[in-house]
């Protein structure tokens, strides 16, 4: 397992973490959290593997709140096949109730497809979570999913998106244009918007644009519990 600092684009400061599956198979070396995901979907394990990761991460933002004083938000993926899962909520509201962590702390991250295709349960599953008082997130790889028509029609509380939308474009082309306009209307229902991958150079452009938080590895890798703690420091830790 490893985490990842969420931090504030406006100063840097780590405002959370995103909580990520690791593995290192002997002789292959470590998996990606993506590759364990795939892994999981195709033997039927994800949605044991998610509740337990989901878990783990409480507890481990727990500690760091009891013993370092350090109140940060979890985020924490799915993947389509648990977003539509009919006992979603239960096995929230069970990791919850076990570890103790606050729901309004949580940030249960749904891919936009399976709401746009409104697979199983996956919307009814968002609003049962808004309800329950964790922040349901959006993921948006691209913007011809419906990003713009979940956003304005469900309690989403915030949206990610994929710093590669830009990749080859101008802050001035129909995509850049395109993005102010989602994070518009993500500002106008109160939903905050995460960046993931952003790089040194692009940060001024989702600033202006209205983004809060942002991940990627100019702001840190994804480490071991242990080494992430170790940066905190007294007066917490801040990006580059």
């Amino acid at each position: 397992m490893r985490y990842r600092p969420l931090v504030r684009l406006a100063d840097g400061a780590v405002h959370g973490v995103e909580v990520l599956l690791s593995w290192a198979p002997p002789g292959v070396g470590a998996l990606s959290d993506q590759r364990c995901r795939r892994l999981a979907e195709t033997t039927g394990l994800m949605l044991p593997l998610g509740e337990w990761l989901l878990s783990t991460g409480c507890r481990q933002v727990g500690w760091w709140r009891q013993r370092l004083d350090r109140d940060l938000w979890l985020l924490h993926s799915l993947s389509p096949h648990q977003a539509a899962d009919t006992d979603l909520l239960t096995r929230v509201v069970g990791v919850l109730e076990e570890t103790r962590f606050p729901a309004e702390r949580l940030l249960v991250e749904l891919p936009v497809q399976a709401l746009a295709a409104d697979l199983g349960e996956t919307r009814d599953n968002l609003r049962a979570l808004a309800d329950l008082g964790v922040r349901p997130v959006i993921s948006v790889r691209g913007l011809g999913d419906g990003a713009l028509a979940v956003v304005a029609d469900l309690p989403v509380r915030g949206v990610r998106l994929d710093n590669g939308l830009l990749d080859g474009g101008l802050m001035d082309s129909p995509m850049a244009d395109l993005l102010r306009e989602l994070t518009g209307l993500a500002d106008r229902v109160g939903a905050e918007v995460i960046v993931d991958g952003l790089t040194a150079g692009r940060a001024g452009f989702w600033l202006a644009a209205g983004a809060e938080l942002a991940l990627g590895d100019h702001y840190g890798a994804p480490c071991r519990p242990d080494e992430l703690a170790a940066t905190f420091g007294d007066s917490g830790w801040r990006a580059p």
